[in-house]
C-alpha cells in the first residue's frame, strides 16, 4: 500500500481500490491510519497487504467481483448504512485478503476495526470458562462488541458449544443494535452456517450484510506463484546487473 500523492501529514491520499478504481484515505503519514491497523490485529501475513494487491481477476463469479469493487469503491457510504458483508466459499479464495482489505479501507475513513478468527475465539472462552481468564475474555468480548468494524474470519469451521454460541449472539447483537458493521468469512454455504451459528446469529448478520458466494481456484496458490515469479524476476535482474558490472570492468 502506497500514497499517491500526499499534501501535508492529515491529508487525504489516493489509495488503489484496485489497478482500476481508486478511493480516497486519511493519508497514513500522521501514524493515525497504522496506528488503527495495528490495533485492528490484523494477522501478520496481511500486514502490508491491501486491496490493491489483490488480483481481482481470481475472484469470482463476475457479479461477485463487481460487486465487492463497487462495495470498496463507496465503503465509507455503506458503513454509514450499516452494511456489512458475508463472504462464503471454499478454502483459498481470497475472502480474508478481502474481508481485512475492506477493513483497512475502513480504518483510512477514520473507523476503527478487530479481526478475530472465530475458531481461535471460541477455544478461548472454552479455556477461559469457569477460570480466572474469564475477565480477560469479557474484556475480549468488549473490544468486539464496539469495534466500528469486526471481521470474524472462518466462522462455521467449527461448531460452537451452546455457551459460546450464545457469547457470539452476545456480540452480534450489541452490533446489530449500535448498528456497527461486521465482516464474516465462512468455507460454508449460507445455509449450513445458519445450522452452525444458529438462526438467531444468523438472522442479525444477514439482515446487515450483502451475502456474496465466491468460487474458484485457490487463491493463495496463485499469489504463491506471484511472489515466486517476483523472486526470479529480482534474481534474475540482480544477475543481469552483475554481468553488465563485469562486462563495463573488463579493459
Amino acid at each position: 500500500m502506497s500514497d499517491l500523492f500526499c499534501l501535508r501529514g492529515d491529508a487525504l491520499a489516493n489509495l488503489a481500490v484496485s489497478r482500476d478504481q481508486h478511493g480516497e484515505w486519511e493519508c497514513g503519514c500522521s501514524g493515525k491510519f497504522r496506528a488503527r491497523c495495528d490495533d485492528a490485529e490484523f494477522p501478520t501475513r496481511f500486514a502490508n497487504r491491501a486491496l490493491g494487491d489483490l488480483d481481482w481477476d481470481c475472484i469470482e463469479p463476475p457479479d461477485a467481483r463487481t460487486t465487492l469493487q463497487e462495495y470498496c469503491a463507496n465503503i465509507a457510504a455503506y458503513l454509514d448504512e450499516s452494511i456489512g458483508l458475508i463472504l462464503s466459499g471454499p478454502v483459498g479464495c481470497g475472502k480474508t485478503h478481502l474481508a481485512i482489505g475492506a477493513a483497512k479501507l475502513a480504518c483510512a475513513f477514520g473507523y476503527t476495526a478487530l479481526f478475530v478468527n472465530a475458531p481461535t475465539w471460541f477455544q478461548e472462552l472454552r479455556e477461559s470458562y469457569g477460570t480466572s481468564n474469564s475477565t480477560v475474555e469479557q474484556e475480549r468480548m468488549e473490544q468486539m462488541r464496539t469495534a466500528d468494524v469486526l471481521i470474524l474470519d472462518d466462522l462455521g469451521a467449527e461448531k460452537p458449544s451452546d455457551w459460546a454460541r450464545e457469547r457470539l449472539y452476545i456480540v452480534i447483537n450489541h452490533r446489530a443494535l449500535a448498528r456497527r458493521v461486521t465482516f464474516a468469512t465462512t468455507n460454508r454455504a449460507l445455509e449450513e452456517l445458519e445450522h452452525v451459528v444458529g438462526e438467531r446469529v444468523m438472522s442479525r448478520l444477514y439482515g446487515d450484510a450483502l451475502a456474496l458466494a465466491l468460487v474458484g481456484s485457490d487463491y493463495r496458490q496463485v499469489e504463491r506463484e506471484h511472489r515466486l515469479r517476483c523472486i526470479r524476476d529480482t534474481a534474475r535482474g540482480v544477475r543481469e546487473l552483475s554481468a553488465e558490472k563485469d562486462r563495463a570492468c573488463k579493459p
